[in-house]
């Protein structure tokens, strides 16, 4: 199960290196499973801030994919 983060990218090799990967189909940063979620705790996204940007549950989240809707 993936965990979708916002990533500046002025701070994208920060979050690669550690262990975030590149989702090219929607254009967003992600933890892969396995790896703990805690050190990308400053990229995670409220929902306040989903509501405020207007992206709502598109593009970058911080869901868990698979969990439903």
């Amino acid at each position: 199960m993936a965990f979708y983060i916002h990533v500046p990218y002025s701070e994208k090799d920060d979050a690669k290196a550690l262990g975030a990967r590149w989702d090219a189909k929607l254009k967003s940063w992600y933890v892969p499973h396995g790896v703990k979620t805690r050190p990308f705790k400053r990229w995670w996204r409220s929902p306040l801030s989903r509501s405020m940007t207007g992206r709502g549950n598109r593009g970058f989240q911080s869901r868990a994919v698979g969990m439903g809707r």
